[in-house]
């Protein structure tokens, strides 16, 4: 099954891969080996990202429009977000990207709806913080990023 994306976590001990076979496996780069396999999803997964803090969290993405907030201690899955919890239509789009803020409290989720939401997820439960819908493309998927600014000085 081959790998849609990856993630290394802050302190550089662990690599995320998500994958064609609907899982995310972390591996000990020291060994070259997976010391977890997680069954993430019920569709392939496309996106990974760890909480910017200190990795101890885990946001995957799927085909099956899921976006999974993951205990990377224990595997076990601490939250399911998706678009029709916050009142919103979106059928299940495809996610396609997945990114923390440097902070950890949010999610950015990209989706083939041609949508950008913004997760707050430093709460319990989860909700959706902002929406940003663009130039609509049927053929590609868009990536989403958090900006940080530094004041040199």
């Amino acid at each position: 099954s081959y790998v849609f994306g990856c993630a290394l976590n802050p302190a550089n001990t662990l690599v995320a891969t998500c994958s064609f076979d609907e899982t995310v496996k972390l591996w000990d780069p020291r060994v070259a080996r997976a010391v977890l396999t997680l069954d993430a999803h019920s569709e392939p997964v496309t996106a990974v990202a760890f909480n910017g803090l200190d990795g101890s969290v885990l946001a995957t993405g799927s085909y099956d429009g899921l976006v999974r907030l993951w205990d990377v201690a224990s595997g076990e899955c601490l939250s399911t977000i998706f678009a029709e919890r916050a009142g919103l239509s979106a059928q299940h789009a495809p996610v396609s990207h997945t990114a923390y803020s440097p902070n950890g409290e949010y999610v950015l989720a990209s989706t083939h709806d041609s949508t950008i939401r913004l997760w707050h997820v430093a709460g319990n439960p989860c909700r959706l913080a902002r929406e940003f819908t663009g130039r609509r493309s049927e053929r590609y998927c868009c990536t989403a990023a958090f900006h940080v600014r530094c004041d040199r000085r």
